[in-house]
């Protein structure tokens, strides 16, 4: 048996259900209810959690039998909003989630990646500018978390120490993969600058030719039985 760990491509859904999950577990809500909380707490600067999934994502829990219907609330002439809570299957659900997210890592989809398979279509000059623009939005980014900090932290005044710990390690969290991230790109930058990626124009019409004329095996070799 294989024990080694798996990395996976993560999308925003098991996020978000960890969050609508997590909200409905405190008490019951409608969706946009839960959108002010979400909006408040600024999820979409730091959990990828898309607004307009709200309503989806709740009424797949609820299809699912993790979450109940527990009334409705009307406002004004406005259409009625469905409350939501919690049931037990759900807060099992929960935290088979929670369990998953601290012990499974998570390798995230770069388009940074795809990019550095297409190099020979831009210039290196390009990349370069491009690369210096990257770490000057790393720099941006990180003087941007150190303020969401500063300015979370004048508002735990008074709260448990454990509280406090808790939000400096998920910030600092964020602080660690941007450091990697930057000393990642000053390496390319680097390895740019050596002519590690040169490519010569024999080398690079070869891989075009390459590319253009790769089919899969399936369409190379058409299935014998099928009609022309």
């Amino acid at each position: 048996m294989n024990n080694t760990p798996e990395f996976t491509i993560s999308s925003s859904g098991l996020t978000t259900r960890i969050a609508l999950l997590s909200l409905l577990w405190y008490r019951p809500m409608h969706g946009y209810e839960i959108r002010q909380v979400m909006e408040l707490r600024q999820m979409h600067r730091w959990a990828n959690i898309q607004y307009g999934s709200i309503y989806r994502g709740l009424q797949q829990l609820a299809r699912e039998g993790w979450i109940d219907e527990a009334g409705e609330e009307r406002a004004g002439n406005r259409p009625p909003r469905t409350i939501y809570q919690i049931n037990d299957v759900g807060r099992a659900e929960l935290k088979n989630l929670l369990l998953q997210a601290w012990a499974q890592p998570t390798l995230y989809a770069d388009p940074i990646d795809m990019a550095m398979t297409q190099m020979m279509l831009l210039s290196p000059d390009e990349i370069r500018v491009a690369l210096e623009q990257r770490l000057q939005a790393f720099d941006a980014l990180s003087a941007h978390i150190d303020h969401m900090e500063a300015q979370l932290h004048a508002q735990l005044i008074d709260r448990p120490e454990g509280i406090v710990a808790l939000s400096a390690d998920l910030f600092e969290h964020r602080r660690s993969a941007l450091r990697a991230e930057h000393q990642w790109t000053q390496h390319i930058l680097q390895r740019l600058g050596e002519g590690a990626y040169h490519l010569s124009e024999q080398e690079i019409a070869m891989i075009r030719e390459y590319r253009a004329n790769f089919h899969p095996p399936s369409l190379s070799h058409p299935d014998p039985d099928c009609e022309s």
